[in-house]
């Protein structure tokens, strides 16, 4: 029932048009405020209708852009029934596993550890604070349950979608659907542990990257 679609930037796209809107760089987001709701719900139409290239007919679909964290508070005011599924995987082995990829272009705060350890550290504690405003309407995957317990996990967050557990989300490497993104290898296999705690393989050369996180807090 629903879209994988792909990682969508109409969401950043958007926050650029409020700029644009409030006629300030500095716009957004404090212009929303200044937008009546007629004009919010146009903003969340024009996102349902420019995002259609990338949807079949299914009625639900996922946009799994990463950097959409920055702007939940503006998913949440033009699409108030959006889902918000937070995934989180350890701090050492995320941060690792962007550090060991050589992305295309931008996310150049992947190429050096501090700047590595500082942008996780503000994602939690943005996290915390959407968590904050929005108590009730943000759900957070644990990356380690989903590999140890999968099918439990699975069924957990499609009740929060409110949507019926199939099998297709036990074999979901079976799919057929193109993946243009750096997991493209790892969603054609099945579920697997070796991800886990990977970075210590490493972790002579990540101790300056662990003292990072000894102040991040998460909720």
């Amino acid at each position: 029932m629903v879209d994988g679609t792909q990682e969508l930037p109409n969401i950043m796209n958007l926050s650029k048009e409020i700029q644009t809107l409030g006629k300030s760089k500095d716009a957004y987001p404090n212009f929303l405020k200044d937008l009546d709701e007629a004009k919010l719900k146009e903003l969340g139409r024009n996102y349902i209708d420019e995002t259609k290239w990338s949807r079949t007919s299914k009625p639900f679909f996922i946009d799994k852009m990463p950097n959409n964290f920055l702007h939940i508070g503006l998913i949440k005011t033009i699409l108030p029934n959006a889902k918000i599924i937070d995934t989180r995987r350890g701090a050492m082995d995320t941060s690792f596993s962007c550090f060991k990829q050589f992305f295309a272009k931008g996310q150049l705060f992947t190429y050096d550890l501090e700047d590595l350890g500082l942008f996780y550290n503000d994602y939690i504690k943005l996290m915390n604070h959407w968590h904050d405003i929005y108590p009730d309407e943000i759900y957070t995957v644990k990356y380690s349950n989903m590999i140890t317990n999968t099918e439990e996990e699975i069924t957990k967050l499609l009740n929060y979608c409110e949507l019926p557990f199939e099998s297709q989300c036990l074999e979901f490497y079976k799919s057929k659907r193109p993946v243009k993104t750096p997991s493209a290898a790892q969603v054609r296999q099945p579920i697997y542990k070796s991800g886990l705690d990977y970075w210590k393989n490493f972790e002579e050369d990540l101790n300056p990257l662990e003292k990072l996180f000894s102040s991040a807090i998460e909720k």
